[in-house]
């Protein structure tokens, strides 16, 4: 499950980039009281984002049934898995989370460092995102 929440975090989509963040944030708290402040954000963004890609997965699944071209049955495929897995990497995020918010004495000894994503990394990220929802909403919009 953990390659499959990796695989899912190396596709280029506007999200990782905020909850990269945030776990990054919540994992090197520095004691209790800054853990509990920095798990209420997070879990409160991936119990959206489940919820959300649960609503896109199904507005996928229900464009399946539309009569309409086999390129655009595929795109609405496609859409529908892509949701259903990033759902489901959002869940193991969130349970993993959850399991090390509960555990006691989980401090990090060393100051880590993260990563930052360049400007044109973060560019391609929401190109991707806004260009994909924009394509999937106009094929149901003219096929629903």
């Amino acid at each position: 499950m953990k390659n499959f929440t990796k695989m899912i975090g190396k596709l280029p989509f506007v999200g990782k980039a905020v909850i990269g963040l945030l776990i990054f944030r919540f994992y090197n708290s520095a004691d209790c009281m800054d853990r509990r402040n920095r798990f209420i954000p997070l879990a409160f963004l991936l119990i959206a984002f489940v919820f959300l890609h649960g609503l896109q997965a199904q507005l996928g699944i229900k464009g399946l049934g539309f009569s309409a071209p086999m390129a655009v049955k595929i795109l609405f495929g496609l859409y529908t898995l892509i949701n259903i897995c990033v759902l489901v990497a959002h869940l193991y995020l969130l349970v993993r989370c959850t399991i090390f918010f509960l555990k006691k004495n989980m401090y990090p000894k060393v100051e880590r460092t993260r990563k930052k994503s360049s400007d044109k990394q973060e560019t391609l990220m929401l190109m991707v995102t806004v260009g994909g929802q924009a394509i999937f909403l106009s094929c149901y919009l003219t096929y629903g």
